[in-house]
C-alpha cells in the first residue's frame, strides 16, 4: 500500500474513483467532498484489489504465503519483509517474472507438464507427449490471444490446415490459438501463405517463441520429465531453423524462398488453395532435388562437419583447397556447383562442439581424506558399447556426485574469440545466439535428473559441471544414465553418452 499511493495509479483513482470502479455510494453527498472520505475508501478499495491479485497468483502457484514464525534464517533471505505473513516467490512465480509471461500461461504449463499423482515405486509417472501436443501447448499460450484474426480468415486458415502436417480437427479456425498453431507448422514445412498479412502475423508469432520455449523447458525440467524437455527442444530446433527434425539436414542449409506475393494468390479461387499450396512446393522441390537423392550417410551434418575439419590447414571459410575437398566428396553425384557453394558456405558457419573428457568425483567435505574419491574417467569408447561389456564406474548410495565435461567450440566462424556466437539460422526473424543444454537423465525411467544451459561453448577448452544425488539403495544395483548435449537452435548436432554406475 506504501508502494501504491506513490503511483500515478493512484493519484488518479483519487481524481476520477468512478472510472476505476470504487464505490462511493455509501458516502453522504457532505463527505463527497471531503478528500480524506474518498481516500479512506480508495485505500480499503486498493486492500480488497491487493488481496485478490496476491490470492490470485497463490491459486496459479506463482506466490505462497508463510507466517512469520514459519520463517527461519535459514531458508529465507534476509531481506524479507517480517510481517504476519510473508509473500515469497515460488520456482514457476520466477520463470513468469523472468520471461514476462503471464500467470495464466504459467498455470496452463504447470498443469500439463507435472507428473500425474499415480505413482509406481515411489517414482511419478509421466506423460509423454509428443511434437503435436507440444506445439498445441505452445500456442496455447495466453501471450497469443491478441493475434489478430481478420475477416474471412478462418476460411484461410481451414484451407492451410489441410496441407499441414498436423491436423486441426475439432478446432476453431477464428481462435487466435488454432492461427498460431497453423503459421508454426506452415512455417517448419517451408509452405508457402496465402496473403502476405500472414508473413507479417508469422514474425509476431515468431518474436515472442522463444522465450516461451524457455519457459516451457524450465518447468517440464522443473517437474524431471526428460523425454518431454528433449522433445521441447527439438521442437525448438525445428521452429528456429524452419524444418522438422526428419527433413533432409543438407536442405536446412539452402535458404529457399518460399514467399508467395498477393497477386499469385489474390484472383484464384478459395477452393484452389490447396492446389496452389502444392504447386508451389513442387517448384521449391524441383531446384534443389538432386540433394534429396543424395544418401543418408553424406547428408548427416557431424559427418560433414567432421570432414572440413580434418581436410582444413588455414581454418578458413574462404580456403580453397578446402572447398575443393568438399566439392570432390560429392563427386559421383550429379549436384549443381552453385548449390554445392551455397552448401559450404554454409555448412562453414556450423559449429562442431568436441566433448573432449567426461569425469565423475564424489563431492566431499574439506576435511575427508580427497585421495580417496580421485574421479574417475569416463571413456567414449565406454558409452556406445552394450550393457554386457560395458565397465561399470563405483559410485555410493546416497551421496553427491558432479560429473565434469570439458568442451570445445571448433567451426570456421571469423568471431571465435567473441562473448556470444551468432547462430546460423537464415528462416528466423531476428538474430539469434547459439546456446547449449547440458542434461543428466535416465531413460529408463524417463526422469530428468540435472540439466545446465550453457550460453555458449569457446574454443579452448570449456569445463560444465552437473551435480546429481545416488539413489537411496540397500542392495547393489546397476543404474544406466545418459548425458545429452543439445542444441537451441541447430538440427542434427545432438550428442548423447551412456554412463553406467554400479551402486554399491
Amino acid at each position: 500500500m506504501e508502494f501504491l499511493s506513490s503511483t500515478y495509479l493512484y493519484h488518479r483513482i483519487i481524481k476520477n474513483p468512478s472510472y476505476y470502479g470504487v464505490d462511493l455510494g455509501e458516502l453522504s453527498e457532505h463527505q463527497l467532498n471531503d478528500d480524506l472520505a474518498i481516500n479512506t475508501v480508495v485505500i480499503k478499495f486498493l486492500s480488497t484489489f491487493i488481496d485478490q491479485c496476491v490470492q490470485l497468483l497463490i491459486d496459479n502457484y506463482c506466490i505462497r504465503a508463510i507466517d512469520e514464525t514459519d520463517r527461519s534464517p535459514e531458508k529465507y533471505a534476509k531481506d524479507d519483509c517480517l510481517v504476519n505473513q510473508v509473500l515469497l516467490p515460488t520456482p514457476l512465480g520466477k520463470i513468469a517474472s523472468y520471461y514476462y509471461l503471464s500467470y495464466k500461461t504459467i498455470r496452463l504449463f504447470q498443469d500439463r507438464l507435472c507428473p500425474s499423482d499415480y505413482e509406481t515405486a515411489g517414482k511419478p509417472q509421466f506423460t509423454y507427449y509428443k511434437t503435436s501436443e507440444i506445439l498445441d501447448l505452445l500456442t496455447m499460450a495466453t501471450e497469443y490471444v491478441a493475434l489478430p484474426v481478420r475477416h474471412n480468415e478462418e476460411l484461410l486458415n481451414a484451407q492451410l490446415a489441410k496441407i499441414c502436417p498436423f491436423k486441426m480437427e475439432r478446432r476453431s479456425m477464428d481462435s487466435p490459438h488454432t492461427k498460431a498453431n497453423l503459421l508454426l507448422q506452415a512455417h517448419c514445412s517451408r509452405s508457402p501463405f496465402p496473403i502476405v498479412d500472414y508473413y507479417t502475423d508469422l514474425k509476431t508469432v515468431l518474436d515472442q517463441v522463444l522465450r516461451i520455449f524457455q519457459a516451457m523447458i524450465d518447468i517440464s525440467a522443473l517437474n524431471g520429465s526428460l523425454p518431454t524437455t528433449i522433445n521441447i527442444i527439438n521442437l525448438q530446433q525445428s521452429i528456429i531453423q524452419a524444418s522438422w527434425q526428419n527433413s533432409n539436414q543438407l536442405l536446412l542449409l539452402l535458404e529457399t524462398d518460399h514467399k508467395s506475393t498477393t497477386s499469385e494468390f489474390i484472383d484464384d479461387d478459395l477452393n484452389d488453395a490447396s492446389e496452389y499450396y502444392q504447386s508451389r512446393q513442387h517448384q521449391m522441390d524441383a531446384a534443389i532435388a538432386d540433394v534429396r537423392q543424395l544418401p543418408k550417410e553424406i547428408c548427416s551434418l557431424p559427418v560433414l562437419l567432421n570432414f572440413l575439419q580434418q581436410n582444413s590447414y588455414s581454418n578458413k571459410r574462404n580456403d580453397p583447397k578446402l572447398f575443393k575437398a568438399f566439392t570432390d566428396l560429392f563427386a559421383e553425384y550429379s549436384i549443381h556447383h552453385a548449390i554445392l557453394s551455397r552448401l559450404f558456405k554454409s555448412l562453414t558457419q556450423l559449429p562442431l562442439i568436441n566433448v573432449e573428457k567426461i569425469t565423475i568425483h564424489k563431492i566431499v567435505d574439506e576435511d575427508a581424506d580427497s585421495e580417496q574419491w580421485l574421479p574417475q574417467e569416463i571413456s567414449k569408447e565406454n558409452t556406445f558399447i552394450s550393457r554386457r561389456d560395458v565397465e561399470w564406474l563405483q559410485v555410493q548410495p546416497s551421496s553427491d556426485y558432479c560429473i565434469c565435461c570439458h568442451l570445445n567450440r571448433m567451426s570456421f566462424s571469423s568471431n571465435q574469440n567473441s562473448k556470444g556466437q551468432r547462430a546460423y539460422c537464415p528462416s528466423f526473424p531476428k538474430p539469434k545466439s547459439e546456446s547449449w543444454y547440458l542434461i543428466l537423465g535416465c531413460e529408463e525411467e524417463s526422469e530428468l535428473i540435472a540439466i545446465t544451459r550453457l550460453p555458449c561453448i569457446q574454443p579452448y577448452s570449456t569445463q560444465v559441471n552437473l551435480r546429481f544425488r545416488t539413489p537411496d539403495i540397500e542392495s547393489s544395483k546397476r543404474i544406466f544414465f545418459t548425458l545429452y548435449l543439445l542444441s537451441d537452435c541447430y538440427i542434427g548436432l545432438d550428442q548423447q553418452y551412456n554412463i553406467p554406475l554400479q551402486v554399491n
